[in-house]
């Protein structure tokens, strides 16, 4: 496992690279190792549960904004959060952080001319 120190060479590195590069160059070599977006490449780390989000989120600092990515009845639906200092997303799936709730909304079981009918009787219950 490489150390924090390697990690933050190897960001530096990464970075000086892309200094060095012309713009049209460097907008190559990005949308070659990241799909293009409308902001810069992110480092994106995806976390288990919410207590290690916010503290990723309260270690970087800075503001975040959160979007939801997925359709509401989706399973694999996540929150995103991206930074606007750095250029990083922290990913969370919703049922890591959200309760799920099923209702249902069901209409009378027979009509009354039905119940009638069947003989059926409806107890109140409490």
């Amino acid at each position: 496992m490489k150390t924090k120190i390697e990690y933050v060479q190897a960001l530096r590195a990464l970075a000086d690279k892309l200094e060095g590069l012309e713009e049209k160059e460097a907008l190559g070599f990005i949308g070659d190792m990241w799909y293009p977006i409308d902001r810069f490449p992110q480092i994106t780390k995806t976390f288990l549960n919410r207590e290690s989000l916010l503290a990723a989120l309260r270690g970087l600092g800075g503001k975040w904004t959160k979007t939801f990515i997925g359709k509401d009845m989706d399973q694999y639906s996540f929150f995103n959060l991206v930074s606007d200092r750095y250029p990083v997303t922290l990913s969370i799936s919703r049922d890591r952080v959200c309760e799920k709730i099923v209702t249902y909304k069901c209409e009378p079981m027979f009509k009354p001319e039905e119940e009638k009918e069947l003989e059926v009787e409806l107890a109140e219950t409490n």
